[in-house]
């Protein structure tokens, strides 16, 4: 996995992972913020690894980073 600045095209950040998932983007995320400061931007290719992949969440919920609480009542 790694960072780049797309703006200047420089490598920030590299590592290998045994695969594509949070633990890695976090470890991105984090020495990049140590050695250069909180990025304005942060995006990602159409991978999986930062949203939930279930089905039974709403573009709302999804939105909001959180599910919605179900009344039975």
């Amino acid at each position: 996995m790694a960072a780049m600045d797309d703006a200047r095209g420089k490598l920030l950040a590299a590592r290998f992972f045994p695969f594509e998932g949070s633990s890695g983007y976090l470890w991105l995320l984090k020495t990049v913020v140590k050695r250069y400061g909180i990025p304005l931007v942060i995006y990602h290719d159409r991978h999986g690894a930062l949203h939930r992949n279930d089905s039974h969440w709403t573009l709302e919920e999804q939105l909001a980073w959180r599910q919605s609480r179900l009344s039975w009542a």
